[in-house]
């Protein structure tokens, strides 16, 4: 997953790290790597109207908070999908 730094892009990434349980806190600009999901930051993936924003083996996702971003990575986890 890459989360941009604009728009709560940053907020998001630690949501998301807490969430998949990433051990470091804060994650590194470098990523934090789990079991099925790689997480990192970006300078911008084309998507400010939609803000905050990851995107995920290609797809999109905007209008991101706390809820649905839990809620995509539970996704994501159920299905045994490799995230990057």
């Amino acid at each position: 997953m890459r989360f941009s730094h604009c728009g709560g892009g940053l907020v998001a990434l630690a949501i998301a790290a807490l969430a998949a349980g990433c051990q470091r806190q804060p994650p590194s600009a470098v990523g934090c790597n789990l079991l099925l999901l790689t997480l990192d930051t970006v300078a911008c993936v084309g998507g400010c109207s939609i803000a905050p924003v990851v995107t995920a083996n290609g797809r999109f996702y905007g209008r991101l908070d706390k809820k649905k971003l839990e809620e995509l990575i539970v996704r994501f986890r159920e299905a045994g999908e490799v995230v990057e």
